[in-house]
């Protein structure tokens, strides 16, 4: 029976595909805040600060799990924690370059 906590598998699967998930959570948010904005009667002020926090709030979350990651601890196969470590790494820092690309796309967009 399960106890309803993710296997360690899933756990690591998780971890190491946060930062694109990450990434695309924010993508999916600011383009429909964008999109859809306007037709729920969200003024353009309103859905520029939502996206600058989006924004701000996916950036500390992907330096968050980069840290978690560097700080993760060797278990039984020190080998494998530490090629799934650096592939979360490299992955969190793809996706952090990701969400500023869109940052930049929101501060070149006139209002």
């Amino acid at each position: 029976m399960s106890s309803g906590r993710p296997s360690g598998f899933v756990r690591a699967l998780l971890l190491l595909l946060s930062g694109p998930l990450i990434w695309f959570a924010h993508f999916s948010l600011i383009y429909g805040a964008q999109g859809f904005g306007g037709a729920f009667g969200f003024t353009t002020g309103g859905i520029r600060a939502f996206a600058w926090a989006a924004t701000f709030i996916a950036g500390a979350a992907i330096a968050a799990i980069y840290v978690r990651v560097q700080r993760q601890r060797p278990s039984s196969d020190p080998e494998t924690v530490r090629s799934l470590a650096r592939t979360t790494r490299w992955l969190a820092v793809l996706s952090l370059g990701a969400v500023l690309l869109q940052a930049l796309v929101l501060a070149v967009i006139p209002r």
